[in-house]
């Protein structure tokens, strides 16, 4: 799955790499089918997405991820400090 390849790279330190494979899992969710589990996921992409470009050094990039997950879940605790 797209997703945990990015979470082992993020780990290995590969945040730009990692970044792609979040955007990658993105762009495979349907938006028409958005049922309440692929909504969390999509937050989920993008949340770590937002991390993996904040460490990438890609600030603007990962503020925008931020203010995504923060228009749906605004209590997001992640997106919160991230955006901070």
């Amino acid at each position: 799955m797209l997703k945990d390849e990015g979470a082992v790279l993020v780990k290995e330190g590969k945040y730009l790499e990692a970044s792609e494979k979040y955007t990658q899992a993105i762009k495979h969710l349907p938006a028409q089918l958005m049922d309440g589990n692929a909504k969390v996921l999509d937050l989920q992409l993008h949340n770590n997405r937002s991390l993996a470009l904040f460490k990438a050094g890609q600030i603007h990039a990962s503020y925008e991820d931020c203010l995504f997950v923060l228009a749906q879940e605004p209590e997001n605790l992640k997106a919160l400090m991230r955006k901070a």
